[in-house]
């Protein structure tokens, strides 16, 4: 018979909150080409990913990336890196999940890459307000899938590996968490069967 399971640990972006690299692009313009721009050299530049790590402050990403944006963009680039957080918002049915974890009498966490300012934006929200604690990337100065960020986020949090699901929309994300022995499922938006997957271990 296995541990029995005690705490949940969720991924923030696409589990609890929406994270849409090109839908935000479209909120700094709505032309599709110029969209492109923001999403290929914002949100989906070297200098994001070092940024999620905490080698990167935010102060030199926008600086270093807004040497690569055309001059009639740079105006709406600022705006977007100054308010994109403000479209990231809780994925419907998200509070309803949590609620059901803490039903259950379950601890339920967030592990997330994400930078500094992703638990300003989301921290109002009640879905965040329920959760029993919180691990972001660039604050462990490490990032998902290295296992250092799985380490990281049980000693905080002080819970077991074997007491523990860890729930992510990417499989490479789940292989990092098995590695330290967090067993994980992949969540493809649908959480009626998540929560059959969850009751099938026991949850």
């Amino acid at each position: 018979m296995g541990e029995m399971i005690k705490n949940v640990i969720c991924d923030m972006g696409n589990v609890l909150m929406t994270w849409n690299p090109h839908a935000l692009a479209l909120v700094g313009s709505a032309d599709p080409a110029e969209a492109d721009i923001f999403e290929k050299e914002l949100f989906r530049s070297p200098e994001w990913t070092l940024n999620d790590t905490g080698r990167y402050d935010e102060g030199e990403l926008v600086k270093s990336i807004a040497k690569r944006i055309p001059e009639n963009l740079i105006d709406r680039f600022y705006w977007l890196t100054e308010n994109w957080q403000n479209y990231v918002v809780p994925i419907p049915g998200a509070l309803e999940f949590v609620k059901w974890l803490k039903g259950k009498g379950l601890k339920v966490f967030m592990l997330s890459n994400a930078p500094s300012r992703f638990p300003e934006c989301v921290s109002h929200y009640e879905v965040y307000k329920l959760l029993d604690g919180a691990v972001v990337s660039w604050y462990a100065k490490c990032s998902k899938p290295d296992r250092e960020i799985y380490l990281y986020a049980l000693e905080k949090f002080g819970i077991m590996a074997r007491e523990s699901v860890f729930i992510d929309d990417l499989e490479a994300n789940i292989k990092g968490s098995e590695a330290v022995g967090i067993r994980g499922f992949v969540f493809d938006g649908d959480y009626d069967k998540l929560k059959r997957r969850l009751e099938n271990i026991g949850v």
